[in-house]
């Protein structure tokens, strides 16, 4: 018996859920990180251009003081902590400073920058937070030894807070694309394995009888497992037959040698009797082996629904004389669409043995009825007769088993009968009739289509 590996769906779609996941992740990540650059950069050019304005607005006084005759018109300049700030520092002079810093002041970096070149770096205000600071160095022409460090400013906040809505969109964006990834990997996932769900359709269909092999179009990639699976249907198919042929070779011989000793226990006479009694156990033994091996037989070599209806009233009309005889009256309530699936010979063998045993307990009447649930096939056989107790409803089974000898009979019917329902995959129920006697429910696979005229019937004797 092998044991189980796990679903294979589960595993497909754990393998693209963790895949999805990291290539989500991947992409939040580096598309966060590139707005937030282009975010900063646009800061940066938006710095630039008020850079530019102040430098340009600087002028130098005759007594050395420079001052800013051209203002930004920004007027966030002129609010406190209005969230842009300036500040310019001469050398040797007053820092100029923005009124939006009050009475705070830029901290810049004491490595001056050489002059022209640009110099960002993050700084910390009291009251403003950290502030994203852009300075430059400058010199007038008339006064090179004495440059001119010119910075502007604004919260980093400011751009964290633009780059935090992006990211949050940008989340939610990414979850509803990875739930519709993980919704096209499970259908894909289910689509992907349909063929094998086809293959198990395709099995069950054998394994009832219903088909000998596997038929059907499957992918490359199952066609391999397929051809296999023939090949081994037919080979088990060639060792039944050879071992049902062997089985009946070894049949005939014995029905030979055993028919021999019946000729040579009525030679002996009376002191015969015992081996007379074996010779007919070991026959009804011979009869019972050879019934199950035709059912078995059958199960895979006819197949169809059989119209329950008609094996019913075969039956009955054969039962129908000796019926008559002992004033017994045989109702059958069996709707034409009822059938069973697997061989008529093998139903008529369970309904014989069944309609011939109520016939001989019955009293007066007997009733043949059916029914369909859930795709089962439940057929009732029922009778007025004493009925049994439960503890002999099982010891009817037994093989050989007769409850009152002086009724005829070898003892096998009903074992006969749950042997083949077995090998449909069905049994036999006895309980009490609401006729009073004995009620024998046999449940088989069954179909409502046994009147459609498109279904196809096969006997065994066909």
């Amino acid at each position: 018996m092998t044991g189980s590996g796990g679903s294979l769906r589960l595993r497909l779609l754990a393998a693209a859920a963790v895949l999805i996941t990291l290539a989500v992740l991947g992409t939040g990540l580096v598309l966060s990180a590139l707005f937030r650059n282009h975010v900063t950069a646009q800061y940066d050019a938006e710095l630039l251009v008020q850079l530019n304005q102040i430098t340009a607005g600087l002028q130098r006084q005759p007594d050395g003081t420079v001052i800013l005759v051209d203002p930004p018109g920004d007027p966030r300049f002129r609010t406190p902590y209005g969230g842009r700030y300036w500040q310019v520092e001469p050398a040797g002079g007053p820092a100029l400073r923005s009124r939006s810093l009050w009475d705070q002041s830029l901290s810049l970096e004491p490595d001056a920058p050489a002059a022209g070149d640009l110099h960002r770096h993050e700084d910390t205000v009291q009251g403003l937070g950290t502030v994203r600071v852009l300075e430059r160095l400058v010199r007038f022409e008339e006064t090179p030894n004495a440059p001119i460090r010119v910075a502007v400013a604004l919260p980093t906040a400011e751009i964290a807070t633009v780059t935090g809505r992006f990211d949050r969109l940008l989340a939610l964006d990414l979850a509803i694309l990875a739930a519709a990834l993980l919704a096209a990997s499970s259908l894909q996932v289910k689509v992907g394995l349909l063929p094998l769900a086809r293959l198990s359709a395709a099995l069950a269909r054998v394994r009832s009888g219903a088909m000998d092999r596997l038929e059907g179009r499957f992918p490359i990639e199952v066609s391999p497992l397929v051809d296999e699976l023939n090949a081994l249907l037919e080979h088990q198919t060639k060792l039944l037959e050879r071992a049902r042929a062997q089985a009946g070779d070894l049949a005939h011989g014995l029905k030979t040698s055993l028919q021999l000793l019946l000729l040579e226990a009525d030679r002996l006479g009376e002191a015969g009797a015992p081996i007379r009694e074996q010779v007919a156990r070991m026959q009804t033994l011979i009869e019972h082996q050879l019934a199950r091996a035709r059912a078995q037989s059958h199960q895979r070599a006819h197949r169809g629904i059989v119209p329950v209806a008609a094996s019913v009233d075969a039956l009955v009309r054969v039962l129908g004389p000796v019926a008559t005889a002992h004033e017994i009256v045989i109702e059958t309530v069996v709707p034409l669409q009822h059938g069973f699936l697997g061989a008529a010979a093998d139903l008529e063998e369970m309904l014989g043995n069944l309609l011939d045993n109520a016939c001989k307990w019955a009293r007066s009447r007997v009733r043949v009825a059916s029914r369909i649930e859930d795709g089962r096939l439940h057929l009732l056989v029922e009778d007025d007769g004493p009925g049994l107790d439960e503890a002999a409803r099982e010891a009817v089974f037994a093989r050989g088993m007769r409850l009152d000898e002086r009724v005829p009979g070898s003892g096998l019917g009903l074992s006969i009968v749950r042997d083949i329902a077995q090998i449909y995959d069905g049994e036999i129920v006895l309980a009490r009739s609401s006729l009073g006697g004995l009620r024998a429910e046999l449940i088989l696979p069954g179909s409502e289509d046994a009147a459609d005229p498109r279904s196809k019937v096969r006997h065994a004797d066909a």
